[in-house]
């Protein structure tokens, strides 16, 4: 099983006003200091007599040694981002409201809304965006299912190889994109998924969280990212559970899709998961390793399709649709998929191959 390279305690989530920040951290992709500062000049809310400030302009703050004046709720249902800092940002107290009380982790920093500045295009409806298909492939699947729900993780780039983009735009969906990597932030501030930003594993865990693009991830034992390895610059992060995000951003018990791939940390994420509790309807998994088989064959999920890339999709096996979706789907890459709902809406198919693993 993927083990984690713990890296020491680091401080946990705080609320911070008018104090000095630090001056030392990786940038936000395509944003400036002064920049930031404009965003949401115009679109403040009055919560409990403060002033809620973007989280852009927090993460802004923090990194450019700008005084910050933010306050911070508790995640919740109408949540729209949460930030867990990294090491740099100086601890001083947990947020003492009634959502950190319970076995819920004290390392939230939560904004109750975001917004960007700039344009950016989320690319046009009746494109398909991921790697390998798998957003057509999740979409037929649920039958072209307006207004699902998604989880993805990592949520990566907002657009260039997404698995739930097409879902978000075109059939209406909400989600939560889940992403440690900075770089990204700019454009996942433009999507509708909630987004989390911070590194998602057993819960409370400090960890290093390599930067290498797509390819980044947490650094540890029968990952991608071994200790050691060459990179381009890490952050610290107290991970969160999965099922900690779930439970503090309001996704439904009932999951349409899940998209798992965070190279190599899969199983890591996942340990003690209330697989029960909350239901997935397909799931890609990449490279799942013999104990995250495991565990899906031992809550009810069945293996679907080989997809290439590595990656495996498997389904609910205990849905009443089963054994006609498996009937209907069950194969190996994209050789001869079925005729699908998103032929009728005129989606280009994936390419009629199976890929070597």
């Amino acid at each position: 099983m993927s083990k984690p390279q713990v890296v020491g305690h680091l401080p946990r989530a705080h609320c911070i006003e008018d104090e000095e920040s630090p001056s030392e951290e990786v940038p936000l992709h395509g944003m400036s200091a002064t920049s930031a500062a404009a965003v949401g000049r115009n679109d403040r809310r009055q919560v409990a007599g403060c002033h809620i400030v973007f989280v852009v302009i927090l993460v802004i703050a923090l990194l450019a040694s700008a005084s910050a004046n933010v306050f911070f709720l508790t995640a919740s249902a109408g949540t729209d981002s949460v930030l867990v800092l990294p090491q740099s940002a100086t601890s001083v107290h947990p947020a003492g409201l009634p959502l950190n009380k319970s076995n819920l982790t004290g390392t939230w920093k939560v904004a109750a809304h975001y917004d960007a500045e700039g344009d950016f295009v989320l690319g046009q409806k009746g494109q398909r965006h991921s790697q390998w298909g798998q957003d057509w492939l999740a979409a037929s699947v649920n039958g072209c299912k307006k207004n699902g729900f998604f989880i993805d993780l990592a949520a990566n780039e907002a657009v260039l190889n997404s698995n739930s983009l097409m879902l978000e735009r075109d059939f209406g969906w909400q989600g939560i994109c889940i992403e440690a990597n900075p770089k990204y932030y700019f454009e996942l501030f433009h999507r509708k998924c909630k987004l989390f930003a911070g590194a998602v594993a057993t819960s409370d865990t400090p960890v290093a969280f390599k930067l290498k693009n797509e390819v980044g991830g947490i650094v540890g034992e029968g990952t991608d990212n071994r200790p050691g390895a060459g990179h381009d610059g890490e952050l610290k992060f107290h991970t969160v559970s999965l099922s900690e995000v779930l439970d503090r951003l309001g996704a439904p018990s009932r999951i349409d899709y899940f998209s798992l791939d965070i190279e190599g940390a899969e199983s890591f994420a996942m340990i003690d998961f209330p697989w029960q509790r909350y239901r997935f309807t397909l799931l890609n998994v990449e490279r799942p390793k013999p104990d995250l088989v495991k565990w899906l064959k031992d809550n009810g999920y069945v293996l679907l399709r080989d997809n290439p890339s590595w990656d495996a999709t498997y389904i609910d096996g205990t849905i009443p649709e089963f054994p006609e979706i498996y009937k209907k789907w069950k194969g190996e890459g994209n050789i001869n998929l079925p005729t699908s709902c998103m032929d009728e809406l005129n989606y280009a198919r994936p390419e009629n191959k199976k890929w070597p693993r």
